[in-house]
């Protein structure tokens, strides 16, 4: 029997009154429940009634094709906004147009610009472009496990080209596949790993400029409820990412023993993103050597080995995972071939992120 349960999407309209007052608006939480529909429908309507312009950004130039932005509007309540003067949005050489079919040419035909497309790969070749002034921005698909290098700088950069020193609103939608993200320690958004669903947390950055006057950045975060829609095709770690928001997590080594059995040999720390671990070198009870990994959650303490994103000019802190010493390159050859156990799986998840960002990798998973 078909379910008359109301399935509780993201409403557009709350959208729309949270991004109120703010230059940037997160919009995050777990996937299949609405999130870019509600923003883009929203920003849409803004932009119809009020004649308006947007920015639709995609990470990378792949991703940024007449094609693929027209396949993102397609599900866009185009009649409903405009009340049946147009049925479509479409793109033609970068840019977003209002449409409508016309079956005679089998062509659409443009109407009210809606915008335009962008990519962050690209950012800088079109710094020097002529846009007209742009009030919105959507950038899809934020949290990544791919993002590439000072992507809070290119975003910005790209918004300085786009708005002419002119305030918009910046939309950022992505899914809470990982707490780990450039733009969460940029933007010094400490909350997003504890974040309540459903609340909205508000950042007021405050940059003092050279000429001494200070201006304020505007941050609202809001972590969505997920759907009360269940897929019943979707098992496991996958399952809990869809239904409840959950960070994505795959299977790792843990220990055969009790830690307390185990003689510990060496110590360092890993910063990366925001996130710190203690890195643990060990020989177990049956005189096996690896690495064991565990969150770190307490200060660095002076003389600590370090290896990451730690402003230091300490000598025991290097920016990947370079030797200081013999022993040490042979301890590090154990990291390198996977002779390391975790704590958890959501550890380890976070651990292989961090080394392959930390080593050059970027975010991308096997």
């Amino acid at each position: 029997m078909a379910s008359n349960k109301k399935i509780n999407y993201v409403s557009s309209k709350k959208v729309m009154n949270i991004s109120k007052g703010a230059q940037y608006i997160i919009v995050w939480g777990a996937y299949s429940n609405g999130k870019s529909y509600a923003v883009k429908s929203g920003v849409v309507e803004e932009c119809y009634k009020k004649d308006k312009l947007l920015a639709y950004i995609r990470r990378y130039q792949k991703e940024d094709s007449d094609a693929n932005a027209e396949n993102y509007f397609l599900d866009c309540p185009v009649e409903q906004i405009t009340g049946g003067e147009y049925s479509a949005i479409i793109c033609f050489r970068h840019w977003l147009y209002f449409a409508n079919y016309d079956p005679e040419t089998a062509k659409y035909i443009k109407g009210q610009k809606l915008g335009r497309r962008f990519n962050l790969w690209e950012a800088f070749q079109t710094k020097s472009g002529v846009y007209p002034d742009m009030d919105f921005a959507i950038f899809e698909e934020f949290i990544s496990f791919d993002q590439i290098p000072n992507e809070p700088y290119r975003l910005q950069r790209l918004i300085s080209t786009i708005s002419r020193n002119n305030n918009l609103r910046c939309f950022l939608v992505g899914n809470s596949i990982t707490p780990m993200n450039s733009f969460f320690r940029e933007w010094q958004l400490t909350n997003m790993s504890k974040q309540k669903i459903g609340t909205v947390d508000k950042y007021v950055l405050k940059t003092k400029l050279d000429d001494g006057e200070e201006i304020e950045t505007v941050i609202k975060v809001y972590l969505t409820v997920p759907t009360n829609k269940r897929n019943n095709m979707l098992i496991g770690n996958i399952a809990k990412e869809g239904h409840g928001g959950s960070f994505h997590v795959e299977e790792h080594n843990h220990l055969d023993c009790k830690f307390t059995e185990c003689k510990v040999l060496y110590n360092l720390v890993v910063v990366y993103e925001g996130q710190k671990m203690l890195a643990q070198f060990i020989r177990d009870k049956s005189n096996s050597h690896m690495w064991y990994i565990t969150p770190k959650t307490s200060a660095i303490l002076k003389n600590t080995r370090t290896v990451g994103q730690l402003r230091t000019m300490s000598k025991y802190h290097t920016n990947q995972f370079t030797p200081i010493s013999e022993r040490e390159a042979t301890m590090f050859k154990y990291m390198k071939i996977g002779k390391i156990a975790y704590m958890d799986n959501l550890t380890g998840t976070l651990f292989m992120q961090m080394y392959r960002g930390i080593e050059g990798a970027g975010f991308e998973m096997e």
